[in-house]
């Protein structure tokens, strides 16, 4: 089964909604979902994307930012498993020809602390699963010149549940 997925974080999507439709023009075969990371939407935003559902978790304190959207093109069979707020994050289960698999569309803020028991949740699942995001974490298995506590913290969520890292061909690809 081929998938494609893009993942963007937008730091407010609105505001950078041309862009990315224009991206999507230009993209010689359409992706399956689009998980995007600091939405910056509310329970009033409206926001769509011809061709797909949108599932998303605003974010729900007071404070503005954050919020992941993820854009499932229409078609495709799927279900949301959860949300979450720390991090903030979204899975959506898709029913596939090869069995079920779980996307789950992470953001975490930089001012957050982290310890090891934030992010072994998000990689344990009974079905197949793809991580993407911004966790706002360096680590050199996933590109980084340097590993931080949060890249070190992933890397061993990866080892103990059997992740690998894939990485984009472009060191820090952009929409523009």
């Amino acid at each position: 089964m081929e998938l494609i997925i893009l993942q963007w974080n937008a730091n407010r999507l609105q505001p950078h909604a041309a862009e990315l439709k224009h991206f999507l023009t230009q993209m010689e075969k359409q992706p399956d979902l689009i998980c995007i990371q600091e939405t910056f939407f509310n329970a009033v935003t409206r926001f769509s994307i011809d061709g797909y559902n949108c599932e998303r978790h605003d974010r729900t304190t007071a404070t503005n930012g954050g919020g992941v959207a993820t854009f499932i093109r229409t078609g495709i069979s799927y279900s949301v498993l959860n949300r979450c707020n720390s991090p903030e994050f979204i899975t959506i289960l898709l029913n596939t020809s090869t069995g079920p698999l779980a996307v789950i569309n992470v953001y975490h803020p930089p001012g957050l602390t982290t310890d090891d028991n934030t992010y072994p949740h998000l990689f344990q699942h009974q079905e197949q699963a793809i991580l993407v995001g911004d966790f706002n974490a360096h680590s050199t298995a996933f590109g980084s010149v340097t590993t931080d506590l949060r890249g070190q913290q992933i890397e061993n969520c990866m080892e103990t549940y059997s992740y690998v890292a894939l990485k984009s061909q472009h060191r820090n690809p952009h929409l523009h």
